[in-house]
């Protein structure tokens, strides 16, 4: 039995060590669950800057996860010392694939420049099809 917990133990650090990797209607889903207002607009956020592979990895630049949350301004993380760290987290947070620290980052960035007046995502924005169909496969 000790050897099981133990063999239990080093999957589930192997397991939480890697990306997590969403389809579009189970990040959705995912969004709608925690009470993400717009959530269709942050799913197809997510899928534009991901290139569609919804991959909790992604870095681009100095933007982490899903929403390239900023390490200039957002997060802190060792490449960009002098960042104002605004949400109070590690950036590396932004990739795990526990949506919970991104959604309160997320509303907080969105209650401090709007969703529209965040450039970064409103260019993204313009790129994603007509949201009243985005989702429909998803049975939302």
């Amino acid at each position: 039995m000790r050897g099981f917990t133990f063999a239990l133990a080093i999957v589930l650090a192997i397991a939480s060590t890697e990306a997590t990797r969403f389809t579009k209607c189970d990040l959705a889903r995912r969004l709608k669950l925690h009470g993400a207002p717009n959530y269709d607009e942050w799913t197809c956020i997510a899928d534009v800057n991901t290139d569609g592979y919804f991959d909790t990895e992604w870095k681009n630049g100095d933007g982490f996860g899903l929403w390239e949350i900023s390490a200039r301004e957002w997060c802190k993380d060792p490449s960009f010392p002098a960042g104002a760290n605004r949400c109070g987290f590690d950036c590396e947070r932004f990739r795990d694939g526990f949506l919970t620290d991104d959604l309160r980052c997320l509303r907080e960035i969105h209650a401090d420049r709007s969703f529209y007046g965040f450039n970064g995502w409103f260019r993204r924005f313009r790129k994603c099809p007509n949201l009243s169909t985005y989702l429909a496969e998803c049975g939302l």
